[in-house]
């Protein structure tokens, strides 16, 4: 299967995850994107948009299966009211 974000280079998920180990002594954590090109940033957002659609589409095959379930329950149902 081919995803959207399979001709993209992928964007690591948390650039400069060391940074990010760092600043766990601090109040604040650090934003691992902070200082990402803005090429980077946008990359990110395109791998996470595709992701959701990707998600979104899971979902629907998610509730078609589950319709086509609940109506042979309901045929099964039926044939067993008439049945008594």
């Amino acid at each position: 299967m081919i995803t959207e974000t399979a001709a993209e280079p992928t964007v690591p998920a948390v650039p400069a995850a060391e940074e990010a180990t760092e600043a766990r002594g601090r109040e604040e954590p650090a934003w691992p994107w902070k200082d990402a090109p803005i090429r980077t940033l946008v990359q990110r957002i395109h791998q996470l948009q595709a992701e959701r659609a990707q998600g979104f589409r899971r979902l629907e095959e998610v509730i078609k299966t589950m319709e086509a379930i609940s109506e042979v329950l309901q045929d099964l149902r039926f044939d067993a009211e008439s049945a008594e």
